[in-house]
């Protein structure tokens, strides 16, 4: 993991021409850095390894079982026959007032 950028910038006149260099840099990483981030890298193998397999793999069953889940909820909310409706019940007719 190492790197190095080179850039240049220049003031350019209305002719386009160069009138002179504003900034002429050069950046990198030195040994230090490079280090760093390698040993950032293979502390964080393990959450890589979540978000490209785990997630992936988990994440639909887990889908599907909450929906098989809300749909048995679903089901249970309904009105059951001998209960009475009240006020809330869509089906109730309102009241004047």
């Amino acid at each position: 993991m190492n790197g190095r950028q080179h850039a240049v910038r220049l003031l350019v006149g209305p002719d386009g021409g160069t009138i002179f260099v504003v900034a002429d840099t050069d950046l990198g990483y030195n040994q230090a850095t490079v280090n760093e981030q390698v040993d950032l890298a293979k502390q964080s193998i393990s959450q890589l390894r979540l978000v490209s397999f785990w997630v992936p793999v988990v994440g639909p069953v887990l889908g599907l079982i909450l929906i098989v889940v809300g749909v048995v909820a679903a089901a249970g909310a309904r009105p059951r026959a001998g209960r009475q409706r009240s006020a809330w019940d869509s089906e109730a007719p309102v009241a004047a007032s």
